[in-house]
């Protein structure tokens, strides 16, 4: 399994001796322009994270060219999901780069337009089974690759909708320790989460990860037979030594 660490510029600094793929996740399009955060010359990768939605069909061959100055061989086309709108040039984009030689990765609502892309989707359910759902998008896809947030939600109960509100660190532990709540892991969403009463006829509900859950995330993805994972390195930084690849 290929674990890519996603780094911006001023991360890429951090030492680690873990075993990793480095993700650079400078650089933006503009029209047919690519653009990115100042990077040392010597910096190289095995990735490119683009945010694609300002991306014009005709950046491919910038794209590649940074590729070959990067020493990276696969890029990740990523951009908001809601813009449909980029579907198309996305699509183009990828085709023109796998004919280069390189990998594509796109957003999984992508996944249509960008036939010659991997996938990728988010590791993180707020219902049911995450071991199933893994197993749903493996059966439907050729190939997919998976995103591993940290996640950290506060839902309101009753739950009418799996959209939440995501909490600072400083937000969770205020809740936690105000209610003194009481942690417990889910084997089925692979995600700690606790229950509170901010009012006496209200509940809360925080879905959260920590060292543990990722690195169970991690082994349910190579059990699935999952080749490619990301990771965002800010969301990880204070647990990344703990976590187990």
């Amino acid at each position: 399994m290929n674990i890519y660490i996603l780094r911006t510029a001023s991360e890429l600094g951090c030492t680690t001796h873990r075993k990793e793929k480095r993700g650079l996740l400078s650089y933006y399009a503009r029209g047919n322009t690519l653009m990115c955060e100042k990077l040392s010359p010597e910096i190289t990768g095995d990735v490119l994270v683009i945010s694609s939605d300002g991306a014009d069909i005709h950046i491919a061959p910038s794209i590649y060219d940074e590729c070959r100055r990067r020493s990276c061989r696969s890029v990740f086309l990523d951009a908001n999901e809601e813009n449909l709108a980029c579907a198309g040039t996305l699509g183009e984009i990828s085709a023109s780069l796998s004919r280069r030689g390189i990998s594509v990765f796109c957003p999984l609502a992508f996944a249509d337009s960008c036939s010659e892309a991997t996938p990728v989707a988010e590791c993180a359910v707020s219902g049911g089974e995450l071991s199933e759902y893994l197993a749903y998008l493996m059966r439907t896809h050729r190939r997919i690759a998976l995103s591993i947030p940290r996640r950290c939600t506060d839902f309101s109960m009753p739950l009418f909708s799996f959209s939440g509100r995501e909490l600072s660190a400083r937000e969770f532990l205020n809740i936690r320790d105000r209610y003194g709540a009481q942690c417990f892991f889910s084997p089925q969403l692979v995600s700690n989460y606790f229950i509170y009463s901010p009012e006496p006829d209200s509940a809360g509900f925080v879905l959260y990860d920590d060292a543990r859950t990722i690195s169970e995330k991690i082994r349910l993805a190579r059990r699935l037979g999952v080749e490619n994972v990301f990771l965002a390195y800010r969301e990880i930084a204070d647990i990344f030594e703990d976590i187990l690849f």
